[in-house]
């Protein structure tokens, strides 16, 4: 970065060069000016809107299988995968139930800590165990999820364009609240994750569980997907009360860059003392 600094009390220009301070004081003041800018509350937004913390979240990372479950790798990719396995605090159902893919480590294992993610094939269903505290009356909410098409070792399971995986925010009597399709894509030789949501408005009727499937009729004969990463979160909207832990008030931009800018100048002489006494140093 190239600066000039002028001595007002006796009119010498010095280059950039001389003023090693300056460089960390203007990202300082950048710093600052930021800050200044920012609104009360710092929150992520999305289009008007803003979320908590989750609410619930799963990784899948609990999963577990028999050794000779874990037999070798996915198509093409060599991905570790597995069958018959378990995710601690999920219910299943349908044939194989729970597929998995070690996002992490291809086979034979390479010793990486795991990062598994499950694939749902044809009949393959996941209910979680435990209710999930989001179905206030009238307060709206959002899932967040990773997808990929997915395959385990044969081409013809592969899931199509056509293929989707449907998740569902179940009532306490297991009636839908809501429901939701999302289409990862067609397979195309590797794990490809993409980010999906949706949101629901609460009716009160009580805690929520998740279900994660196949979309459409069963057996297909295909892996309709593969999901990591899902969480439920409230979704504050705007014109309602912030959330109170989120609130931050922005810095005096006036208090707070004052005194820094003149110490840090003052705190350096350079050249020659003027009339006064003492430098009066410029940014121009």
């Amino acid at each position: 970065m190239s600066m000039n600094v002028h001595d007002r009390s006796n009119g010498e220009l010095m280059s950039g060069a001389c003023v090693p301070f300056a460089v960390p004081l203007l990202r300082k003041l950048q710093a600052y000016a930021n800050l200044a800018a920012l609104p009360a509350v710092v929150l992520l937004s999305l289009a008007g809107q803003v979320r908590a913390a989750p609410i619930f979240s799963e990784d899948f990372d609990g999963f577990t299988a028999p050794g000779g479950d874990f037999n070798g790798g996915q198509l093409r990719s060599n991905l570790v995968v597995a069958h018959t396995g378990d995710v601690t605090g999920w219910s299943k159902a349908g044939s194989g139930t729970v597929h998995a893919i070690d996002r992490a480590n291809t086979f034979p294992r390479a010793g990486k800590q795991q990062d598994f993610a499950v694939m749902l094939f044809q009949d393959n269903v996941l209910t979680r165990d435990t209710a999930i505290a989001a179905n206030l009356s009238g307060k709206l909410y959002r899932v967040d999820f990773e997808a990929s098409p997915a395959v385990y070792q044969v081409e013809s399971q592969k899931t199509t364009a056509s293929d989707a995986l449907l998740i569902e925010v179940l009532r306490g009597d297991n009636s839908v609240l809501v429901a939701h399709a999302h289409s990862p894509g067609a397979w195309s030789g590797k794990m490809k994750f993409s980010s999906g949501d949706f949101q629901y408005t609460g009716d009160g009727t009580g805690n929520v569980r998740l279900r994660i499937g196949p979309n459409g009729p069963m057996p297909s004969g295909r892996f309709a997907g593969a999901i990591d990463n899902v969480t439920v979160s409230a979704v504050h909207e705007p014109g309602s009360a912030p959330f109170p832990a989120l609130v931050r008030k922005p810095p005096d931009f006036a208090r707070e860059v004052r005194p820094i800018f003149e110490k840090s100048f003052h705190s350096h002489p350079i050249g020659s003392v003027g009339a006064s006494g003492s430098p009066d140093f410029a940014l121009i």
